[in-house]
């Protein structure tokens, strides 16, 4: 048997947003309505630190454009109750819900909780048998950019716009509070 860990979808959508590949405007994985990573590299050659915006003279997305894309959203639902990849453009409805919750509890022996990291790491460790230092649990990145923390911190204090992420998200919500009660 196998873990699987989740991630409520409001730290997932902003984090989505924010990192290369998983938003529309840093695309890796050719996504329609995106623009590629390579495009942007292309255009800049400090491009790493030149996060895409609306000046760009390539296509931008806003945040609010990117809830609306079907793709981006309940990824986790889709991987595991449609066993697609997280951002083909299949709907995902209730059903795959169930579903992905019967692989759940069919193929894993933990479901770790992203939000409550060194708890699930520690318990893999101790199922798994491995001595586990504290060490080991320290957080790489743990702190994020201030831009990422000013963003997070006006989309939690933005009740309209959390719930517009979390009803973009429903399936993944659903999925999330389940699988974190196994």
């Amino acid at each position: 048997r196998s873990l699987s860990t989740h991630r409520e979808p409001l730290g997932r959508v902003v984090s989505a947003w924010h990192y290369r590949c998983h938003n529309p405007n840093w695309d890796c994985f050719h996504i329609d309505g995106s623009v590629q990573w390579a495009e942007r590299k292309r255009l800049h050659e400090d491009w790493y630190v030149r996060p895409p915006n609306a000046s760009d003279v390539l296509p931008w997305v806003s945040f609010g454009q990117f809830l609306g894309m079907e793709h981006y959203q309940n990824i986790q639902t889709r991987m595991l109750g449609s066993d697609r990849f997280p951002y083909s453009p299949t709907k995902v409805e209730a059903l795959d819900v169930r579903r992905a919750l019967s692989r759940i509890d069919a193929h894993f022996a933990v479901v770790g909780v992203f939000e409550l990291f060194e708890h699930s790491a520690a318990l893999i460790a101790v199922l798994a048998g491995v001595p586990v230092d504290p060490a080991d649990l320290v957080r790489v990145r743990a702190q994020h950019t201030p831009k990422y923390s000013e963003f997070t911190a006006s989309l939690k204090g933005d009740a309209a716009l959390a719930a517009k992420v979390l009803e973009a998200n429903v399936h993944d919500q659903t999925l999330h509070r389940e699988a974190s009660m196994r």
